[in-house]
């Protein structure tokens, strides 16, 4: 599942606020570039993984149409999942934190 980095970090803030603690000791711009390289150095290690495939789902695009995304995901997995408890399980309301 991959998300905007704008949305995963307000969400972070959200947390750390929550928690006590200042998301602003370190500064955004830090640790989006943070995230972002994480993500690159994951996506490099997957792909060069042999027996690993990936299904890559927009975060967005799944609460949008979650049918869509079910029937992505039951094709990738071989078919035979129930995708109307799959797009029944998205719950559009915790999409909170949006770019």
């Amino acid at each position: 599942m991959q998300r905007d980095l704008d949305e995963v970090l307000a969400s972070q803030e959200v947390m750390m606020r929550r928690d006590g603690l200042d998301p602003d000791a370190i500064g955004r711009d830090v640790l989006h570039r943070l995230f972002q390289e994480e993500v690159i150095r994951f996506l490099r290690w997957a792909e060069a993984q042999r027996n690993i495939a990936l299904l890559r789902l927009d975060y967005g695009q799944v609460v949008a149409d979650p049918a869509q995304a079910a029937q992505a995901l039951d094709e990738f997995l071989g078919g035979g999942l129930d995708r109307g408890a799959m797009a029944g399980a998205v719950e559009s309301t915790l999409y909170r934190n949006r770019a």
